[in-house]
Parts: structure tokens; sequence; C-alpha cells
């Protein structure tokens, strides 16, 4: 039994996994800093009658 194309998916699956490993705190930080920014906004426009 061949079997490259089990070794092959391993490998893809592991790659797949590291790339979301590193994308997913990047993305978890950008929609942090947005709701931080957001509501630094509304804490501005609060202040200000």
């Amino acid at each position: 039994m061949n079997q490259t194309p089990f070794i092959v998916g391993a490998y893809v699956a592991f790659g797949l996994f590291l790339l979301l490993d590193a994308a997913l705190p990047w993305l978890r930080r950008r929609s942090l800093m947005h709701n931080l920014l957001t509501r630094a906004r509304r804490v501005e426009k609060r202040k200000t009658p």
C-alpha cells in the first residue's frame, strides 16, 4: 500500500495548523485594537458636551 498521500496529507495538515496558529493572535490583536479605539472614541464623545 502506498503511504505517500498520507505522509503528504499529514505535512499539509501540520502546515495549515501552524499557519492558523500564527494568524489567530494577529487577528485577535487587530480586533482588540479596534475595540479599544472605538471605546476611546465613545468616551471622548461622552466627555465633550
